[in-house]
């Protein structure tokens, strides 16, 4: 019934996992952590340096299993053609395959980013109460998290660049001291942020 309807999944979830891990640190802190591992490569050490690189994750990943639907109708006309040349055991094993064959696919969720997103949220609505000062240490956070995102490696497709955006941090917060109009601004960093956030999302579901 789910086959002949007319908009079919191709992919039917059955069940989903969310798990989260997150790395404390700054981009020096990566950096002095890469530059162990790369140490202990030189010396052979392999396990300890993959115990060292899975630290260098902060994320939150979302798998979801699912039945290929899609699969399904060559599954059965196979087992079909089998049944009519009278080959049951045949026909059992195709549909056995179909039945037992999931698809898994885990979306990546870069925390620094979503930290970033947060931090400049709140310094654009204390830059607009005129709390200057404050406005200013959440916008710095904000920056040393996309230094973070960008040194553990979470990269997008986007034409949005890490470098645009501290280029475009840098014109807020040049506007948040002086005439403090930087409103349009903020807006302008939001967009980019979600684009570049939107971007490798999309590349890791895939």
């Amino acid at each position: 019934m789910i086959l002949s309807a007319k908009d079919a999944p191709t992919l039917l979830p059955i069940d989903s996992r969310v798990t989260m891990v997150e790395f404390i640190g700054t981009k020096k802190d990566v950096e002095n952590t890469l530059d162990s591992v790369q140490d202990l490569l030189k010396h052979n050490k392999v396990q300890v340096a993959r115990t060292l690189l899975n630290t260098l994750q902060s994320e939150i990943d979302i798998t979801v299993v699912s039945l290929p639907l899609v699969t399904y109708p060559d599954a059965l006309k196979l087992a079909a053609k089998y049944l009519h040349d009278n080959k049951v055991e045949k026909a059992k094993s195709v549909l056995e395959v179909a039945l037992s064959t999931f698809d898994k696919t885990t979306t990546v969720v870069p925390l620094p980013l979503l930290k970033a997103t947060d931090l400049i949220n709140v310094s654009a609505s204390l830059s607009k109460n005129g709390k200057k000062d404050e406005a200013l240490k959440y916008l710095k956070a904000a920056e040393d998290q996309l230094d973070v995102a960008e040194a553990l490696g979470y990269v997008s497709h986007s034409s949005t660049t890490y470098k645009a955006m501290h280029t475009a941090i840098q014109h807020v917060r040049k506007e948040i001291k002086g005439k403090n109009k930087a409103e349009k601004l903020f807006d302008t960093l939001k967009n980019d942020l979600k684009d570049f956030k939107d971007k490798i999302f999309s590349e890791k579901a895939k």
